[in-house]
């Protein structure tokens, strides 16, 4: 977890400039930043990931909790899996918002003749693909659903990205 961790405090940098664009949470809603979408972007995720074996289990609050500094018991996790239709194809089928955004941020760096090395949008890739990983093994297991699940979500961040990152 502690690459995870990592990889999401070299983020916020990222997502403060994004604040600082037209690019930024605040064209959703000014009470949002950057930072607080892309956590909700990928708590929503390892709830996904959580829900693949239908059970949700104390490691896995506890992953959270320790990650983002959210205090979720597995009560709450499955009732906002619920009320949020989390584990579904609509779901599975939504690019993050935070996503979004950082591949129009690349997009624009771009168009100011600045490429980004590394585009954002990958380290952002690669946050989820860690976040995710880590997740799987939280509770000590890596089970089937739970991988599938993490592939196929990982292969629709990818394929949003090919397609509308002007690189």
């Amino acid at each position: 977890m502690q690459n995870a961790a990592d990889m999401l405090k070299a983020l916020y940098p990222v997502c403060d400039r994004i604040d600082c664009t037209q690019f930024g949470a605040a064209r959703r809603d000014p009470s949002l930043t950057m930072r607080s979408v892309l956590r909700m972007d990928v708590i929503c995720f390892c709830m996904y990931l959580s829900a693949s074996d239908g059970r949700v289990t104390p490691h896995e609050a506890a992953f959270l909790s320790d990650l983002f500094g959210e205090q979720m018991t597995p009560v709450q996790i499955v009732s906002i899996i619920r009320e949020r239709h989390i584990y579904s194809e609509t779901f599975e089928q939504q690019v993050p918002f935070s996503m979004q955004c950082f591949v129009n941020m690349d997009n624009a760096a771009l168009a100011a003749g600045k490429k980004p090395d590394p585009p954002v949008c990958e380290m952002l890739l690669s946050f989820f693909r860690a976040a995710g990983e880590a997740f799987l093994l939280c509770d000590g297991s890596d089970q089937g659903d739970e991988r599938a699940d993490l592939s196929l979500y990982m292969e629709m961040l990818k394929r949003y990205v090919r397609h509308e990152l002007n690189f």
